[in-house]
């Protein structure tokens, strides 16, 4: 029988609405530990609850949080999320601003991204044998989004894009609150910035990685071998381009 695991916290989307800025916000918290690879994907691979646990570093937090918004798109994840966590986490960007940021994003990976886009059915690889197929032809937000509450009830917390940019601090102030842990966030400690923006460039090295299924190999043995900091720093230059 599958065990609980009530002490990981999963956010599960939605892609481009605000999770990258959360990842780099939360990590700074006392009482919360993040993998340092942000998107886990644990509920849309073949994983462990073992392996699972290994990704969170620091195992004296009171919380783990698991970042991956590529859950959003399959209704099997969310429904095992559901049956085996106390809390999850959802922002929610309005639609038709979050299709044209999809696209950017696709885009920097996948030069069939136009195509895609004229036609409303997106491919997302998730690993070297694992691709999200998104229909937007057939995506009703609301209605999905209600589906999303129901499978979730009131172990989910819903908030919104917009105000990562408009009320930062209040949104991660309402984190801390679902969470029941102490209240660190202020204006003088929260990025404001875009983070991992639909405008801003991807390094062609890391681009090109990602489009051969390199990183699939480069990243666990760069997280083994590399110090922590290095690790950041390797983010910041060649995937958000800070």
């Amino acid at each position: 029988m599958k065990q609980m695991l009530h002490d990981i916290v999963v956010v599960i989307g939605m892609p481009r609405g605000g999770t990258t800025w959360l990842y780099e916000n939360i990590k700074a918290h006392p009482d919360v530990c993040v993998s340092e690879i942000k998107e886990i994907n644990r509920y849309l691979l073949d994983m462990s609850d073992d392996k699972y646990r290994r990704l969170f570093k620091d195992t004296s937090r009171r919380f783990k949080i698991d970042i991956s918004p590529l859950y959003y798109f399959d209704r099997e994840a969310l429904a095992e999320i559901a049956r085996r966590h106390d809390k999850v986490i959802f922002l929610e960007r309005e639609p038709d601003s979050w299709l044209g940021s999809m696209r950017k994003q696709i885009a920097k990976y996948d030069n069939t991204a136009d195509q895609m886009a004229s036609t409303g059915v997106f491919r997302i690889p998730v690993a070297k044998h694992r691709t999200i197929i998104f229909d937007a032809n057939e995506y009703d937000q609301q209605r999905y989004i209600a589906e999303v509450e129901t499978i979730f009830g009131d172990k989910l917390l819903k908030l919104r894009f917009s105000d990562v940019e408009e009320s930062p601090v209040a949104l991660l102030s309402s984190i801390e609150r679902f969470l029941g842990i102490r209240s660190y966030f202020n204006e003088t400690n929260v990025v404001t910035e875009k983070i991992n923006a639909g405008d801003k460039t991807l390094s062609r090295f890391y681009a090109a990685l990602a489009r051969s299924h390199a990183l699939d190999i480069a990243i666990p043995i760069a997280l083994a071998i590399l110090p922590r900091r290095v690790i950041h720093w390797l983010r910041s230059r060649f995937v958000y381009r800070r």
